[in-house]
């Protein structure tokens, strides 16, 4: 049986059962962390641009091949759309991947002397860049506490335990940042996209494998 979220969802113990969820994903998940392979911060943001709507496994394998002839926002620059489109297919959404990666870099280089800025206002100004993609950098390029990136993975699955109700990946966003300390932020970001991805998955939620199954609303 669904119990309603209306009733079911309560601001006043939200806190005590994010710890309980926080928990038990973490005793399942020991080595959940950033899975995108980068060497530098810009490095992470294109494979965090290529990443939407793609696996971690597939952009791994584009990128591979990509950094070793362009790894700074210059030579993306340099490559242009057209050749940036043919490395990038296998990513889709290649066409629009391309742009956002190629406008970021021409904001690296106009406005930031070529090096990725390590504040929230200035990542979301540039071209191509999201809250998502600057959450991530924020979070895992710069260690910086209290951001936490709301993906397909992160969304669905903070709807199922009732950690949000929210509509929207920015209303999930103040939901978890209101539910997780700014210190648990990072690990519990990880540890959604870990359970999405490997457990309660979009099609075949694999619910009798479900360490946090009691919180479950579904």
């Amino acid at each position: 049986m669904t119990i309603p979220l209306t009733v079911w969802y309560n601001p006043v113990v939200e806190q005590s059962r994010a710890q309980k969820i926080l928990e038990f994903l973490s005793k399942r998940y020991p080595n959940a962390g950033c899975e995108l392979e980068y060497r530098t911060d810009f490095e992470l943001l294109v494979a965090v641009i290529l990443s939407a709507q793609c696996t971690d496994k597939r952009v791994n394998a584009v990128t591979k091949e990509l950094f070793r002839i362009a790894s700074h926002p210059q030579d993306f620059l340099d490559m242009g759309q057209a050749a940036l489109e043919k490395h990038i297919f296998p990513c889709g959404f290649y066409r629009q991947k391309a742009k956002s990666i190629l406008s970021a870099s021409g904001d690296i280089i106009g406005k930031h002397g070529g090096q990725v800025p390590p504040d929230f206002d200035a990542l979301i100004k540039m071209r191509g860049v999201g809250r998502k993609t600057a959450n991530v950098l924020l979070s895992v390029a710069f260690g910086k506490p209290g951001h936490i990136a709301v993906d397909t993975h992160v969304f669905r699955v903070s709807h199922r335990l009732g950690l949000s109700e929210g509509k929207t990946p920015f209303e999930v966003e103040k939901d978890l940042t209101a539910a997780f300390s700014d210190t648990e932020s990072a690990k519990a970001h990880h540890l959604l996209i870990f359970h999405g991805r490997y457990c309660c998955k979009a099609r075949r939620p694999e619910c009798g494998n479900c360490p946090v199954a009691e919180y479950c609303r579904s």
